[in-house]
């Protein structure tokens, strides 16, 4: 078995364990965005901190690098392409202690939104995660190394997408 890592001598890991403390919710978010289930979302949060924490002083960017860590792992599990393993979204139930861990709780207008955002295609999805965390087309096309044109592009269909799948919702009309 493989010792925890430990944080460079001159860290303590208090900066560190904040931040995981602040962040680790809304990475799980981002990594059910992107497809995974409630529980491969922790693991994967979980790995990509766990190899972002023995870097953590280097690090310039840990929201981004510890999505784009995530993110990387998922798609090289191959989970980002299998759409037919989706199922029904609203059908991926989080469990008792899982629900507690996370302190979220989903109202049905949150879980019918979360469903149509697992429908999308692959990368409208991934744009949509990463736009829903805050960051922006050109951050977006610089952290996967795509074209801002295709970023908006796709952001553009994944929006429109949503706006059909969700417009039965009761939002305001216009």
């Amino acid at each position: 078995m493989t010792p925890p890592p430990r944080p460079p001598a001159e860290d303590d890991g208090t900066e560190f364990a904040e931040w995981y403390r602040r962040e680790f919710p809304d990475l799980l978010l981002f990594a059910h965005r992107l497809g995974a289930r409630w529980h491969e979302a922790f693991d994967l949060a979980q790995e990509a901190c766990a190899k972002a924490f023995p870097r953590w002083p280097e690090i310039g960017k840990p929201r981004a690098y510890v999505r784009v860590a995530i993110r990387n792992a998922y798609f090289k599990k191959g989970q980002g392409v299998r759409e037919s393993e989706l199922g029904e979204a609203g059908t991926d139930t989080v469990s008792p202690g899982d629900q507690e861990l996370l302190r979220v709780e989903f109202q049905d207008q949150e879980r019918a939104i979360f469903a149509a955002i697992r429908h999308l295609p692959p990368v409208q999805r991934e744009i949509m995660a990463w736009t829903i965390d805050g960051y922006t087309p050109a951050e977006i096309a610089e952290l996967l190394d795509k074209s801002p044109p295709a970023v908006r592009v796709n952001l553009f269909k994944a929006r429109a997408t949503l706006r059909i799948a969700l417009a039965g919702m009761g939002g305001e009309d216009g």
